[in-house]
């Protein structure tokens, strides 16, 4: 895992939570003020970011702000720590585009740990799925960006083949008078029925 950035003023919790990181496998650092931190976030790009609130220079929801506002800093994972319990501080928080939000005092094992998860989140996201995709007589390969059909390939530039090919791949489909039941297909999107009958836009 990457470089943590830890954005905190008090010299004993920033210690504190660099010593765990470290302890856990982590390569991490600290920076004090709010102003210096933006400076080097956007000159260094840490993969985690944890994030005081009362910050001299520039307060920490101001940071988080401009990091979601940059293009280059968007995606930066960030963790808010602080001792603001109002839930209207952890709502702002969340709504300007911090991932979590742990409330001091706080147990270093969890903030740990969700540091890992919120990393395995950001590089699941960054790493999108080279698995082929088989749906019917197709066979899309998203690393090689090819479309096969029958193990030929499909012209990607004329988007005709592939849209024929299709319902042909997808097999039969169910019109709303060859069932007794409600009008669903066998296909679904996350989980989701999707109808197939002859009315349905999806048919």
């Amino acid at each position: 895992m990457g470089t943590i950035l830890i954005v905190e003023d008090e010299g004993d919790i920033a210690d504190l939570v660099k010593y765990h990181l470290e302890k856990a496998g982590l390569s991490a650092r600290t920076v004090s003020d709010g102003r210096q931190a933006l400076e080097l976030i956007v000159r260094e790009h840490p993969d985690l970011i944890i994030l005081d609130l009362l910050l001299p220079g520039l307060e920490g929801l101001e940071v988080c702000r401009r990091l979601r506002g940059s293009s280059s800093t968007q995606d930066i994972p960030i963790i808010i720590l602080t001792a603001r319990v109002e839930e209207v501080d952890r709502i702002v928080g969340l709504e300007l585009g911090a991932d979590d939000y742990v409330i001091k005092p706080f147990s270093p094992r969890e903030l740990v740990a969700r540091v890992k998860a919120v990393l395995r989140r950001a590089t699941a996201t960054e790493q999108p799925s080279t698995t082929p995709v088989t749906m019917g007589r197709l066979r899309l390969d998203p690393v090689r960006h090819v479309v096969t059909k029958d193990e030929e390939s499909l012209d990607l530039l004329d988007g005709v083949p592939i849209a024929r090919a299709l319902p042909e791949a997808s097999g039969p489909r169910l019109h709303a008078d060859a069932t007794a039941g409600p009008c669903v297909g066998t296909g679904s999107f996350r989980g989701t029925p999707q109808c197939r009958c002859a009315h349905s836009p999806l048919a």
